[in-house]
């Protein structure tokens, strides 16, 4: 195992850290702004949908100049949002926060890419391995990131929110040092090539089933996460209860990662794949029980670590089942779906809950878990066609 997987895990921590402050804080922030709360969730889309946007751009950008580049200009932009983010906090401007959260989002559409920089890496045995490895850095962003804006008050007591945005600027700065130390594999794909793959891959059954793999177990997530506090405060349970259930549930995310690999490795990603839509399928069972704290929290702890389950299996097949010559395009397009799947999940998750309600929002989750499982059967039984190290 390269030791420069443990680089990539820890500014993985940092990059998702800044992402969870943001996601916490972004919408008090702008209510403090602008005083109108249908603005209240503007920095949370706007980062979103810079990353939806930025994601297939990262990737001709790393194809044609490489990962360290990419990443590092990146963090660079990163830094420059969560300066600007400051100046809207202490300036009393709007448009300063949505610009800055706008920049922090197009740093996210690259991080996502650190776990398949590290499978280049290793060697095809390891490849699960790193990619679990790499998404550890969510335990330390689970920890750090809700908590930025709490060790950030005494900065800048007058300002609130913005000593914990001010943080972000030396997290940054250490991200950036443990890239530049990281030998990555120099580019290989040209942008033309990269742009050449799309439409093989479009026309790709395989290639198409991965990619609903990944989005497919996002989007359930996504779901079923978002409407929890919604029905925890249908049926009175207080904010700190449903912190908590969040907080656990973000957890079980990014936990198991410290063994998922290893799992795949001992076991084959089929089962692990089947085992992850078990535990989405437990945890519907669970919410038609009566609601009670102990029923959300078990409920969406066997989420994250379904989720966790699916989304490292359908990276790793993602990395084994296409072909070198295609990867950069492929990771673009599969990262692309799933931000606008999660997005279009979490956009509509609101009216569904409030229209349908709890139980029916996860019924209609039990036939997109059926056909993860058949999905996961199906790309088990494929042969690898990339078994470069």
């Amino acid at each position: 195992m390269s030791p420069y997987i443990v680089l990539l895990a820890l500014a993985q921590a940092i990059l998702q850290s800044s992402n969870i402050h943001l996601t916490t804080t972004g919408s008090l922030v702008a209510l403090a702004l602008t005083q109108n709360e249908s603005l209240s969730t503007w920095p949370a889309s706007v980062s979103i949908s810079v990353m939806l946007l930025i994601t297939i751009p990262a990737s001709l950008i790393m194809a044609r100049y490489g990962r360290k580049a990419g990443f590092v200009g990146a963090i660079v932009v990163g830094t420059f949002g969560a300066f600007a983010t400051v100046i809207g906090i202490t300036e009393q401007s709007f448009a300063w926060f949505i610009g800055g959260a706008a920049l922090m989002g197009a740093t996210l559409a690259f991080a996502n890419f650190l776990r398949f920089a590290a499978v280049e890496l290793v060697g095809s045995e390891w490849r699960a391995r790193a990619i679990s490895y790499v998404l550890t850095g969510g335990v330390v962003a689970a920890i750090v990131g809700p908590y930025l804006s709490k060790w950030g008050y005494t900065l800048v007591p007058q300002h609130g929110f913005a000593g914990g945005y001010l943080l972000l600027l030396p997290l940054f700065a250490l991200a950036l040092i443990l890239l530049l130390f990281v030998r990555f594999r120099p580019p290989t794909t040209k942008p033309a090539a990269v742009r050449n793959s799309l439409g093989h891959l479009l026309q790709s059954r395989r290639f198409l089933t991965l990619v609903f793999l990944g989005a497919g177990a996002y989007v359930v997530m996504a779901m079923i996460m978002t409407a929890t506090p919604l029905a925890m405060h249908h049926h009175h349970l207080g904010f700190e209860a449903t912190t908590e259930v969040i907080r656990s549930h973000i957890l079980g995310m990014f936990v198991p990662s410290f063994f998922t690999g290893h799992l795949i490795h001992r076991f084959g990603v089929r089962r692990i794949v089947i085992s992850g839509a078990i535990l989405y399928g437990v945890c519907i069972l669970i919410n038609f029980q009566p609601p009670s704290y102990w029923t959300f929290m078990s409920a969406l702890i066997l989420l994250g670590i379904g989720w966790n389950f699916l989304f490292v299996s359908a990276s790793q097949l993602l990395t084994t089942l296409v072909e070198p010559e295609h990867q950069s395009a492929a990771q673009a397009l599969n990262d692309f779906v799933i931000a606008g799947g999660t997005a279009a999940a979490i956009a509509m998750t609101g009216a569904l809950h409030h229209f349908a309600g709890w139980q029916v929002l996860n019924l209609w989750s039990a036939p997109l878990v059926a056909l993860l499982a058949v999905a996961g059967y199906s790309l088990g039984k494929q042969r690898p066609t990339n078994k470069a190290a």
